[in-house]
């Protein structure tokens, strides 16, 4: 009976992990698609979308002109966990 259970302990184990991989897979495409990526200040909370191809570089400036990092980039895969 135990070995039982631990089977069905795996296999639920390794559908959630599928399923996991399926979704951020899903999210990856979706930001790609979309062109867009979340820029958030950490003092506010405050979130913004950016063009995914420049939100590295204006998280960067946006800190530099700060003097510290209050700005992060969050992928929609971060963002729907």
């Amino acid at each position: 009976m135990n070995s039982l259970r631990e089977a069905g302990e795996i296999w639920r184990q390794s559908t959630q992990n599928r399923n996991q991989a399926v979704n951020r897979m899903h999210d990856n495409w979706t930001e790609a698609f979309r062109g867009t990526r979340v820029v958030e200040d950490t003092r506010t909370g405050a979130r913004r979308d950016v063009n995914l191809g420049y939100s590295t570089e204006i998280v960067q400036r946006l800190n530099q002109q700060e003097g510290h990092e209050p700005y992060r980039e969050i992928p929609l895969r971060d963002l729907n966990q």
